[in-house]
């Protein structure tokens, strides 16, 4: 026991210590900070160690900025799962994204939107959040649908239902475009 109670203490005085787990930051800001890696120690990975993760936010349900419909979220999902569908928020003017990850997590594509971001790319979301009036802690994310184990067409399908269930295409949204919907499987190899 007191070997385990050893552990547990630097562990947990090393957790708070880490930036990312500082309380004055939301999590959405936490994950915009330049030099940010989004990793806790990994001595401190452990079933009994719970941190609230960076990237994504803690909601139950979400709302549709075109009809108000409120949308509940019934999965448990989090910036590791993959083959998700997520949607980011702008909490300046609430336009919202939706996205998908195939075989990596949140947290990995989340990275990729905050380099774009940081970098003012060309795409969308990084268009949007370096508008004059708008800045990367506007930035809100959540994962809100998954198919585990599913092909890229059933993804995609399941991605343009929800563009077009929350009606996030531009002007309206970040979306550039609805994506085209596939009635059949195919499989790419």
């Amino acid at each position: 026991m007191n070997s385990l109670r050893g552990h547990i203490q630097p562990c947990v005085t090393q957790h708070l210590q880490h930036p990312h787990n500082l309380p004055s930051h939301p999590p959405f800001i936490r994950s915009m900070q330049k030099g940010y890696t989004g990793a806790a120690p990994d001595d401190c990975i452990s079933p009994t160690h719970q941190h609230q993760c960076p990237y994504t936010s803690s909601t139950s349900s979400f709302r549709s900025s075109i009809n108000g419909r409120i949308f509940n979220i019934t999965l448990k999902l989090s910036c590791h799962s993959h083959n998700i569908i997520y949607l980011i928020t702008c909490t300046k003017c609430n336009k919202k994204y939706i996205g998908k990850t195939k075989k990596i997590p949140l947290r990995t594509r989340f990275t990729s939107h905050r380099f774009d971001i940081n970098n003012d790319r060309g795409t969308s979301v990084a268009k949007h959040f370096n508008l004059d009036d708008h800045a990367h802690q506007h930035v809100n994310t959540i994962a809100i649908d998954q198919l585990p184990g599913s092909d890229n067409i059933s993804l995609l399908n399941k991605e343009t239902h929800w563009i077009h269930t929350l009606g996030t295409t531009e002007p309206h949204g970040m979306n550039i475009k609805e994506q085209e919907s596939f009635p059949i499987s195919i499989r790419f190899k």
